[in-house]
């Protein structure tokens, strides 16, 4: 019996964190110092793209999501890992919505922020297969290394259970961030 109040228990601690996989929303983390993780819903998935897509302030919000083809073995250490891009490309308003309740989240400036067109990412893939998006979950982290600072956050997806995880990597990023992915760069 108290291994089953145990299962339970942690069910739904974890279930609190994305409560209804139907509605994702963006949401503030409770405390200011926490890292602000956006967790969005994938529709509209084929191949080595999807769309991401979540709710803020009641507004649709969403982005295209576009792994590259070509990935390359990093040799070396235990785990392996490949190198490749990953691009977000603008979807219209509801990207600049995206960005503009990214950079609310962040504490910077948000008014009349427009999605570049799109954002090409160096991806370094730190579990699964890029190649294999539909087949196992894959945890990438996301360099942004174009015009302008450098910015980077963590991008994991989950074909299966329709979940894309946006997620930031350190604060002293955010600025960096919202600058990469508006046409503000």
């Amino acid at each position: 019996m108290r291994s089953l109040l145990l299962a339970i228990a942690v069910l739904l601690a974890s279930a609190s964190a994305f409560p209804d996989a139907a509605k994702p929303q963006m949401v503030k983390p409770k405390d200011a110092a926490d890292f602000v993780d956006v967790d969005m819903g994938i529709k509209s998935s084929a191949g080595q793209s999807f769309v991401a897509w979540s709710t803020y302030k009641g507004k649709p919000v969403s982005f295209q999501v576009e792994l590259g083809v070509k990935w390359e073995a990093m040799p070396g250490g235990p785990v392996t890992m490949s190198m490749g891009t990953v691009t977000l490309r603008s979807r219209g308003a509801e990207s600049d919505a995206f960005v503009q309740g990214l950079a609310e989240l962040y504490g910077q400036p948000s008014a009349k922020l427009k999605m570049a067109p799109e954002v090409r990412f160096t991806a370094l893939s730190l579990k699964g297969t890029p190649g294999d998006i539909a087949g196992k979950p894959l945890e990438l982290k996301l360099f942004f290394e174009g015009k302008g600072p450098r910015a980077e956050a963590y991008g994991n997806i989950d074909i299966a259970r329709g979940r894309f995880e946006f997620h930031e990597k350190d604060p002293e990023y955010r600025s960096a961030l919202v600058a990469a992915l508006t046409a503000a760069h």
